[in-house]
Order: C-alpha cells, then structure tokens, then sequence
C-alpha cells in the first residue's frame, strides 16, 4: 500500500526528527522491514535507528543502504537457505554458530559498512558478557556490531571487542528507546516484536519450521547438522535425543524461543516505564517464534500493519 507523503511539506525546521528503536526477536524480527517499508512510503523522514539483535540487523542493513537486498533474502528464504546463514554444521566451543556466512553477506550486500560514514546515524546495543552492562557500538565496522549485537548466548559465539566479550544486547535493552533519544531523536518510534509471548498448540500453517518433516531440506546439509548435534549430546549413542522432531509440548527450540520473549518482554516492560517511547508498534505476529526465518512474509506484512494504524499519530506530530 502506497501512503500519502503527508511529511513532504511545511517547514523543515519545525519537524520533529523521528528515530527507530528496533527491538530483538530473531525471525519475527523480519517485521521490522515491514515497518520500515511503510514509514518510507508514507514520506517518514528517519532521522537515526537505533537496534538490538535482529533490530540491529535490519536497522543496520537499511542504514548502510543494503535494505532491498536483505528483503530479497528474507521473502526467498527456504530451508537450505536457513541452515546455511543461521546453523552452520558445526559444534563450536562457545556457539552453534560462528556467524561467518551472514558476515559474508553483509560484506557482499551492503554498500556503506562503517557506521560513521552511513547518512542516517545507526547504533547497535550489544551485551558485555564480563560485566553486563550495554555496549553501544555508534562508530566503527558495521559488520562487528551488528554481529554482536545478534549474538544470542548459546547459538552464536560472543564476539571479543577489546577487552569486551559481547553478546546479545537484548539481555539488558530489547527496544534500545534511550539510545535513539541519545542520538537526537525528537520523537522515537520503538518496536517492539516480543509482546505476548505464549505456545499454543501447533496446527497447520503454524508449524514451526524445525519441526516439520527432516525430509524437507534439500541435499545433506541438514543430515549433517543432525549428526553435528547427535555428537554434541551423545557422542554417536542411538539414545540422542530427536528434538528436531514434532511432539506434543514443545520442544527444545520452542522452549528456548519462549523463554528469551518473556525474559525480552518484561525487560521491556520495565525499561518502557523510565524511557517511555512516543509511539509503540507491536506487530501481531502468532504462530511466528524464534526460528522461523522461512515465514518472512507473515512477517513483513504484520510489521507492515502495524505500522500503517500508527500513520495519522505521526501526522500529528
């Protein structure tokens, strides 16, 4: 849908400057480009972004002018496609994943990648594993911050910074509403993608991606994936668990997924009470969790939703 450029006229210097704090949410973070996508239809003049995890990823791509590219990525993704960005068949020491293939792309695909040359300033929020406190990455390589801002503890390895070990910044700042007043913004737009988080019952379309048939991946890279995990848990024993298999309660993955959105969303709860946004955007997005990247269509169009019932409060700024 093509919205009215209704911020293209009046005086520049009365307008506020509008800011984005994307939150974390791993697939469901897909929305963002949904968000984004209307707000720059609708004329939205984006003043900076700031991200934590997949709120960097998306923030940081569309700032370095890679957003269409990433877009393309998201809506094609399949299941080789996801095993090959986000589970690289390997057991390393710290991580499932070390993250080489989606820095490769951010190399391949994003033309600006140092954050102070970007035209719209960025920054990602990232975790220090040493102290627990945020690092908040507004200069320097594009590529490192948004790698470890998207380094969820237990999947991805921490990235080292100096004497920091960083990890997903979402563990102290899911919607980093602060960071985007702190960069100039007049008025912050945050979304937030974590909001009631529950399992229901898996039925059609709402099946999660990793637990449908193993025979749905193409080639063998899944095959070798599961002998990966089989060796990380019982060194070849015919008793490794098949939690990559549909049953009933959740399973591993959703365990997880569920358990980092009620944590992110009453963080969020409680930051919102001392940074308050000026406008909330929650995408409805049910049946979508934690690793559902191949469901990006659902996703865009909610953010897309979502982000079009908040237009005429942004007329009225």
């Amino acid at each position: 849908m093509k919205w009215p450029s209704f911020l293209k006229s009046g005086d520049d210097a009365t307008r506020p400057r509008i800011g984005l704090a994307l939150g974390s949410g791993a697939a469901r973070g897909w929305a963002h480009i949904g968000v984004i996508d209307t707000l720059l239809d609708a004329g939205v003049d984006i003043h900076c972004v700031a991200g934590t995890s997949m709120g960097a990823l998306v923030g940081g791509v569309y700032a370095g002018g890679g957003l269409e590219a990433l877009r393309e990525l998201a809506l094609k993704m399949n299941w080789r496609d996801f095993l090959y960005y986000f589970v690289e068949p390997r057991i390393p020491r710290q991580g499932l994943i070390d993250g080489h293939h989606i820095e490769r792309w951010l190399r391949e695909r994003v033309p600006c990648r140092d954050i102070g040359e970007m035209a719209i300033p960025f920054a990602a929020v990232s975790t220090d594993l040493r102290t627990g406190s945020p690092h908040v990455f507004r200069e320097g390589p594009l590529i490192e911050a948004i790698r470890a801002s998207i380094s969820l503890p237990g999947m991805f390895s921490p990235v080292a910074c100096g004497d920091r070990l960083l990890v997903d910044g979402g563990l102290v700042n899911p919607v980093p509403v602060d960071v985007a007043h702190a960069m100039g913004a007049d008025r912050v737009i945050a979304v937030e993608i974590n909001s009631a988080p529950r399992w229901n019952e898996r039925t059609g379309d709402d099946t999660p991606a990793w637990t449908q048939s193993p025979a749905a991946p193409p080639g063998n890279t899944f095959e070798k994936f599961r002998t990966a995990i089989d060796d990380l848990f019982s060194h070849r024993s015919s008793a490794a668990p098949s939690w990559l298999e549909q049953g009933e309660g959740p399973n591993l993955f959703e365990v997880l997924g569920l358990s980092i959105q009620i944590m992110e969303a009453r963080i969020c709860d409680a930051r919102f009470r001392d940074h308050p946004p000026d406008l909330l955007i929650r995408p409805e997005m049910p049946g979508i969790q934690l690793l559902d990247f191949v469901k990006a269509d659902r996703a865009i169009e909610a953010g897309r939703r979502a982000a079009g019932e908040i237009l005429p409060r942004v007329r009225a700024w």
